[in-house]
């Protein structure tokens, strides 16, 4: 009879556990979206590995005076791609730390509160302070201040263009999305 019971019981516990909803108890495990960011919606085969090479990012854009930076590249790819096409762009993302007169020159050209920062990758949001209030800057103001025109020397056939830049003056932060095209 113990033998029965405990097939009986082993039988209802495996009920039990296929129809218990286990999402909860794994939450803590799973990064939380950040709600100050757009979602970020490009396809990232592989984890990618956070970059911290300030001198390239200089080279990039050397009117912004970084000191410290944070960013990810990655050829642009399509989820389900038969073959690679030749000359694909490079989306570029990056959390940069500014020298004080760069970032009151684009928080001066800015157009206002940033509703929602740019949509970079995800293991980076983390590089951005909680508390920083950003205002975004338009497109052709952040390459002019930024000097990506001075970047087509140091590409070589290729060009670095801002896409979108928010940007914190107390912070001296901004947060960047850029592609990089080969001509």
């Amino acid at each position: 009879m113990v033998g029965v019971v405990s097939v009986f019981h082993l039988a209802a516990l495996g009920v039990a556990l296929v129809s218990f909803d286990f999402s909860p108890l794994w939450s803590w495990a799973q990064p939380k979206p950040d709600a100050r960011f757009a979602e970020f919606t490009e396809y990232v085969p592989e984890p990618l590995e956070i970059q911290t090479d300030v001198n390239q990012v200089n080279m990039w854009m050397p009117g912004l005076g970084v000191s410290s930076a944070y960013w990810v590249a990655q050829y642009e790819v399509e989820e389900r791609e038969v073959m690679p096409y030749p000359d694909r762009p490079v989306w570029w993302n990056g959390v940069l730390r500014l020298e004080l007169d760069s970032s009151r020159a684009l928080d001066e050209v800015s157009v206002g509160g940033a509703d929602l920062l740019p949509a970079i990758y995800t293991d980076l949001h983390g590089r951005v302070p909680v508390g920083c209030s950003f205002t975004s800057v338009p497109t052709e103001k952040a390459e002019e201040i930024a000097e990506t025109g001075a970047s087509l020397n140091v590409l070589k056939d290729g060009s670095f263009h801002i896409e979108e830049l928010a940007v914190s003056r107390e912070c001296t932060i901004a947060v960047v999305r850029a592609v990089i095209h080969a001509h």
